[in-house]
């Protein structure tokens, strides 16, 4: 419990800082801006109930407070944890679109997709968790010294939906994470295709933020979807060894704080994905005249070529033109990216 105390500290201070730079001082300028800001919502959400998880999760306090934690407080944790997978999945899946294939334009780019996304994403997790509060709503058991797990508080259709949704939350993961290892080695592959001396550092930089990403996403969810399902076949008795029990048990409490830690690692996330965010911070090295006097050519360039492309497809010879432009001012576009 010291873990979650210290984890509570120190990510309600920096999740603080995350939701006054990115709503008092970043607009809604790119699809990325919205998931950083969903995801910066879902990571203060979690680490507010973790005094509520400290105190009912170690069993100290009243049977009333453990059912509260049992029924609410970590429906809620769990269900800010996989926003967070989800809305870490859609910014790899944003930079992966726009390095790889920058002259496409998805309405998963767009503002208002990007909104309508969140939107969805909150309004199903949320219909999920509610769902499971009122089917696991249900008197205290009579000796609450022998109440051990949340599960304890649940009967019938309360632990067959519990089961369903950790079941669920796992194939979710495991889809978020095989998205991300796609996305990453994809972007690597793509950037080390068309190396330029003059933007190496940039393109080195791209690679490292997903990289940074996907270590973040390894490091706190992989353990504890590893551990959750054995742990799950230990509550319904699948596994009823006690050694199993008592292994499976600190097993998933360990890898359950690995996955708060996810609040805590956000905000490097905000650091490395938001030029907004550092220069708010005032972290950002201001550009050179010449290199800013380049990267709005470089932009201005890419765009026209996009128009030129779609405008001329009649032109076999302008067409091919456009292509190689394209081509040439790729990695260029790509490296504009790597500060969002």
């Amino acid at each position: 419990m010291v873990a979650y105390a210290l984890i509570c500290t120190v990510g309600i201070i920096l999740n603080s800082l995350a939701f006054w730079v990115y709503f008092c001082h970043v607009p809604n300028s790119n699809s990325i801006i919205i998931y950083l800001k969903n995801l910066v919502i879902a990571d203060f959400l979690l680490v507010l109930s973790l005094p509520i998880k400290i105190v009912g999760g170690n069993q100290v306090g009243s049977a009333a407070l453990r059912k509260i934690y049992c029924n609410f407080t970590s429906c809620i944790f769990y269900l800010n944890l996989y926003s967070s997978i989800l809305f870490l999945g859609y910014i790899a899946a944003t930079r992966y679109l726009k390095i790889v294939k920058p002259l496409k334009t998805y309405a998963f780019h767009k503002l208002k997709s990007a909104k309508i996304i969140a939107g969805i994403t909150w309004g199903v997790l949320l219909s999920l968790g509610f769902t499971y509060m009122l089917l696991t709503l249900r008197k205290s058991p009579q000796n609450s010294a022998s109440t051990t797990t949340c599960l304890d508080f649940r009967k019938g259709s309360g632990i067959y939906w519990h089961v369903c949704l950790h079941v669920g939350g796992t194939v979710l993961f495991l889809c978020v994470l095989t998205g991300l290892c796609f996305f990453y080695f994809q972007t690597a592959k793509r950037l080390d295709k068309s190396p330029s001396p003059s933007s190496l550092k940039k393109q080195t930089k791209a690679k490292n933020n997903i990289l940074i990403l996907l270590a973040v996403f390894l490091v706190c969810f992989v353990p504890y979807h590893a551990a959750r399902l054995p742990y799950i076949l230990t509550q319904i008795n699948v596994i009823s060894g006690c050694f199993w029990k008592k292994t499976l048990y600190h097993l998933k409490e360990s890898a359950v704080v690995l996955s708060t830690l996810n609040a805590c690692f956000d905000p490097v996330i905000y650091f490395l994905f938001c030029k907004a965010f550092r220069s708010k911070l005032g972290l950002e090295k201001k550009p050179k005249d010449n290199d800013s006097h380049n990267d709005l050519s470089l932009h201005a360039n890419t765009t026209h070529s996009v128009h030129d492309q779609s405008s001329s497809g009649h032109i076999k010879g302008a067409k091919e033109s456009n292509i190689n432009r394209a081509h040439h001012l790729e990695p260029a576009n790509a490296l504009d990216y790597s500060n969002y």
